[in-house]
């Protein structure tokens, strides 16, 4: 049971920036289409282009979570293996 537990969480903390990544994306292709029918498109634009880049940039959280979760996740294969 606790390593289901542990693996639980690991499996969370890895699906984390994965789904930060995806609702950039998502954010990103949002301000694109509205750009195409607004009367400020420049502005639209400029939105769209701050979402890519803090897509794009470096979180330290990011490798943090996922770091986490693949010790997690061996933690749990360990605790399985004995049996835990």
């Amino acid at each position: 049971m606790l390593a289901d537990l542990i693996g639980f969480v690991a499996a969370f903390f890895l699906m984390l920036p994965a789904g930060k990544d995806n609702w950039y994306r998502f954010a990103e292709m949002r301000q694109r289409r509205k750009a195409e029918r607004s009367t400020w498109p420049g502005f639209r634009r400029i939105a769209a282009e701050v979402w890519k880049q803090k897509r794009e940039g470096y979180s330290a959280w990011d490798s943090l979570f996922i770091s986490l979760g693949g010790i997690g996740l061996m933690l749990a294969f360990a605790l399985k293996l004995a049996g835990v």
